[in-house]
């Protein structure tokens, strides 16, 4: 499951809405930052 994946999962749950979340991979995953950008 690529970051943005998993982003997307935790984002479509209302129980965690406060989560702070960090992600720690091997290589850049273009899409998650995207989607951490949007939910500013």
């Amino acid at each position: 499951m690529s970051g943005a994946e998993l982003l997307r999962k935790i984002t479509l749950e209302r129980r965690f809405e406060t989560l702070a979340v960090m992600i720690f991979t091997e290589s850049p995953d273009e899409e998650a930052y995207q989607l951490v950008g949007r939910s500013r």
